[in-house]
């Protein structure tokens, strides 16, 4: 049988949930009846669904937890900025690259023709699209830099200043 050798003194009962716990696992009993056991013990005292693990992590820098981070989103957010770095900065206003331009050669969607009108879209709406997207992922990149500098990574809002901060 599966003791508990140790619990933590400040688990607040039942609707709370303890730190940690210390076991004892007699290992002269068969697997499947340890493990039942485990299970029972981790039922009554893990929180489960409602575990927020970032709030318990000893990290020295917090991540921003978010759903899921995908790589080909980081992908697409630095082919937008490495052209608009190239087509838009530094560049006078009526040589700037528009961004339905860097959009299209980022290749963000793939199936829309801004030079042509096709039967799904026509040619300005197309435009249009594409330029939200790309200005978007343009700003989400300026962002995630910004933050990345400051060891916040991944992140790609930027928070107010707290009162007392000095200006950047």
């Amino acid at each position: 049988m599966i003791g508990v050798v140790e619990l933590d003194r400040d688990w607040a009962g039942p609707n709370g949930y303890p730190e940690y716990i210390t076991l004892r696992i007699p290992l002269t009993v068969p697997r499947d009846n340890i493990l039942k056991q485990l299970n029972d013990v981790l039922d009554s005292c893990h929180m489960g669904t409602l575990l927020y693990r970032h709030r318990h992590s000893s990290a020295n820098y917090a991540l921003h937890p978010r759903a899921k981070f995908i790589r080909r989103d980081f992908e697409r957010m630095l082919r937008v900025w490495e052209l608009a770095q190239q087509h838009r900065e530094g560049q006078p206003e009526g040589a700037k690259m528009p961004w339905w331009e860097i959009g299209h050669l980022a290749n963000l969607a793939p199936a829309m023709d801004p030079y042509h009108d096709t039967p799904a879209r026509d040619a300005e709406e197309a435009q249009r699209h594409l330029t939200k997207l790309a200005s978007d992922l343009h700003k989400k990149a300026v962002n995630v830099m910004h933050n990345a500098i400051r060891g916040e990574f991944p992140k790609s809002t930027i928070d107010p200043p707290e009162a007392g901060d000095a200006a950047e």
